[in-house]
């Protein structure tokens, strides 16, 4: 559970963001919409998927359902 706490932590850093708008649906789905020219947000959305897995241990994994491009889906899954 510390690490799934940990992955959250990260999760509140990212969403203090004012562009970047988090929704949790579950304990292990998240909404993450960014506001902004979708240039910016490819980027950025890479940069929030990147500091997840980092936070991530070996327990869990993160894969991401890409909407718009402005917008995607990241779901934890326990190995």
């Amino acid at each position: 559970m510390e690490n799934l706490e940990n992955i959250y932590d990260t999760i509140n850093t990212i969403a203090e963001d004012p562009r970047i708008d988090i929704s949790k649906i579950d304990d292990y789905t998240f909404d993450v919409v960014i506001n902004g020219e979708l240039m910016d947000s490819f980027e950025k959305l890479g940069e929030i998927q990147k500091k997840i897995e980092e936070s991530c241990s070996d327990e869990y994994q993160l894969k991401t359902v890409y909407g718009d491009g402005q917008d995607a889906r990241l779901i934890l899954k326990k190995n």
